[in-house]
């Protein structure tokens, strides 16, 4: 599985996620601009066969308009400590698989 962090989301994440099967990546070190719009990095998840986790309610909008590939997590609690979102993510990390 791979994960893609988009970039309102602390790169530190990739050390809590990153496991033998989960390759994780943060936007902000892809081959995209930064800041990369959002069509940007949809466009590059769904080429490298990525998942993205967002806090960004935006990537909904282009989920509803384009469909899937990618998937995308949204995370909706907002301001939390990277701990907080890496715990949570690691707990959610069977649905996400799915």
């Amino acid at each position: 599985m791979k994960i893609l962090l988009d970039a309102n989301l602390s790169w530190r994440l990739i050390k809590v996620l990153e496991s033998q099967d989960i390759q994780v990546r943060h936007v902000n070190n892809t081959v995209l601009p930064a800041p990369a719009s959002d069509e940007k990095i949809w466009e590059y998840a769904r080429v490298t066969d990525s998942i993205i986790v967002t806090k960004d309610h935006d990537f909904i909008r282009l989920s509803e308009m384009h469909g899937s590939p990618p998937p995308v997590v949204v995370i909706k609690r907002q301001n939390m400590s990277w701990q907080f979102y890496g715990q949570l993510l690691r707990e959610k990390l069977p649905e996400i698989r799915e």
